[in-house]
């Protein structure tokens, strides 16, 4: 009886449905993947909806134009097609929280929030106080020569 019971807990947990979302290094725009595992035949709506400090962040491309992450823009009809790319525009530079969400008729299933980091990179700035500070002291020195010489 143990063993029976074993066996339908992991055959259960062998066919949780779950959503996944990867993405490649991205800053302001990118592409995401929304991948729907182990789920029952039919066409689900798909949305990516990324939040920042608890708001609605960003914006998803669809056929219709950029608009808010508020909306399903995509679709996926298993099994014939278990995932979709799903194009991103931020508002700038900031880290945000992503769920991918699939709605079929009133049932909606969601993944676990994810948190996407924007691989940004920031100019180098060290250093170039000197730089500016030596100019200034050219610049200066010229001008006071030059003062100098026409007096």
């Amino acid at each position: 009886m143990k063993k029976l019971f074993v066996f339908l807990l992991l055959a259960g947990l062998a066919s949780a449905q779950t959503i996944d979302i990867e993405s490649e290094k991205f800053c302001r725009t990118g592409n995401f993947t929304v991948i729907a595992k182990n789920f029952s035949e039919g066409c689900y709506d798909v949305k990516l909806e990324m939040t920042s400090e608890g708001k609605l962040y960003g914006e998803v491309f669809s056929q219709d134009g950029w608009q808010s992450s508020f909306y399903y823009t995509s679709s996926i009809c298993v099994p014939k097609k278990n995932s979709t790319e799903i194009k991103i525009l931020t508002d700038d530079e900031s880290n945000f929280i992503a769920v991918a969400k699939l709605r079929s008729g009133n049932k909606i299933f969601s993944s676990a929030p994810q948190e996407i980091h924007q691989n940004c990179t920031k100019p180098e700035t060290e250093g170039w106080e000197l730089v500016a500070a030596g100019i200034t002291i050219v610049i200066v020195l010229f001008a006071l020569a030059a003062y100098i010489k026409r007096r």
